[in-house]
């Protein structure tokens, strides 16, 4: 006797929080696989910035990349003004409609991965280290192929884990001008600076008085081990709180 049925799969609000702050258990591994999407975008440079408030990353603006475009504090909800932030940017090729929906926005995907690429992340969940970093991920990218840059703007503790046992997650979206032809900033906000910096003293003192702020130690290791300390650097990593750069070099002479 033939009794075939269907039962409908269900994925638990719980996994997006299994595959991102769970599974990434620490901010120097959650930040590196950011930094691996910036790598596979083709940037040869990745700036990070780390401020006490948006207020602080505005008047530091001038250490960006790519210039600071006034009309990203439209998708800034404005209670989360003053939380301490990390923006992650590069000018690799950013990302189009299409590749913002398909890719960033689909969790497992791997887009990015072509036959002949040899890429560092490709498990398609690297985005989600953003949430082992601060409670908001803002999106700003812009992509040779549109005429226009975009920011998505993601609360992973909001109607994000409400809706997604019903596949109905809805998130904010923007066009906005573009400030060049190709870049992805990601801004994170509700950080916890001694996820970033060593000493919390640090973040109470003027950095020129106080003299030099040092990376945490495990943190400046792990963005070294992407790169080689052994060839000249194809990818340049620089760190910057507050609008002052911050020595992220290994010691060589430890090698």
């Amino acid at each position: 006797m033939e009794n075939l049925e269907y039962k409908q799969l269900i994925i638990s609000k719980r996994v997006i929080q299994h595959l991102g702050k769970d599974l990434i258990t620490t901010s120097d591994v959650a930040l590196t696989e950011l930094l691996k999407n910036s790598i596979d975008a083709g940037s040869d440079k990745i700036r990070i910035h780390i401020a006490d408030n948006m207020h602080e990353m505005e008047k530091n603006c001038g250490e960006f990349l790519i210039d600071y475009n006034q009309q990203v504090k439209t998708s800034i909800p404005k209670d989360i003004m003053s939380c301490p932030v990390c923006i992650i940017e590069d000018m690799g090729k950013g990302m189009d409609t299409q590749e913002l929906d398909n890719g960033f926005l689909t969790i497992g995907t791997d887009l990015k991965k072509t036959e002949h690429e040899m890429m560092f992340g490709e498990k398609g969940i690297g985005r989600l280290a953003a949430q082992r970093l601060g409670k908001y991920l803002l999106i700003e990218t812009a992509s040779v192929k549109e005429e226009f840059a975009s920011t998505t703007f993601i609360d992973w503790n909001g109607d994000l884990l409400t809706n997604v046992e019903n596949n109905n997650v809805l998130v904010p979206y923007r066009k906005i001008n573009k400030v060049a032809s190709h870049y992805t900033r990601l801004w994170i906000f509700d950080i916890n600076p001694y996820d970033f910096l060593e000493t919390p003293d640090q973040l109470t003192l003027n950095i020129d008085t106080f003299g030099t702020v040092l990376v945490n130690p495990q943190l400046k290791t792990a963005i070294n081990f992407l790169l080689s300390p052994f060839e000249k650097r194809s990818n340049q990593i620089s760190f910057f709180y507050d609008g002052k750069e911050v020595d992220i070099e290994f010691p060589k002479e430890l090698l």
